[in-house]
């Protein structure tokens, strides 16, 4: 139950340091060649620091606000590893306007020297069923 509410206070921090455009958040990633960042767009993939830099940078260079809003966080964990699936909606704000989307996110988070790390985000907006 305390991994559970560590990893969802680590979406959280993620979430707020989107929300304010804080590139601290290359700090909740994990160091490593193989950590990786993937949006729900062809060319949002970044594997690595430098990548992941990038990457977030041209995610807080729109002029746009990003948000979420779940309806379901599930967390799981064994050990030092733990994985997460969230799902709702992706509200994306201008100075207008409000678009919502529905979103899924999976995770995977890994414990180190006491601080829960991703080693993956994922964030897909799933279409309408065919």
């Amino acid at each position: 139950m305390a991994d559970r509410e560590e990893i969802l206070r680590a979406l959280n921090r993620f979430e707020a340091m989107v929300a304010s455009r804080d590139m601290a958040i290359l700090s909740e990633f994990a160091d490593a060649p193989d950590s990786r960042l993937i949006g729900s767009e062809l060319g949002e993939v970044a594997a690595g620091p430098e990548e992941i830099g990038r990457l977030v940078r041209r995610f807080f260079d729109m002029p746009v606000r990003i948000a979420w809003e779940w309806r379901t966080r599930d967390v799981s964990s064994v050990g030092d590893v733990a994985w997460l699936y969230a799902e709702g909606h992706v509200v994306i704000s201008g100075d207008d306007s409000e678009q919502r989307s529905p979103y899924r996110l999976t995770g995977v988070l890994e414990r180190m020297t006491g601080t829960w790390r991703w080693r993956l985000f994922h964030g897909s907006e799933p279409v309408p069923d065919r």
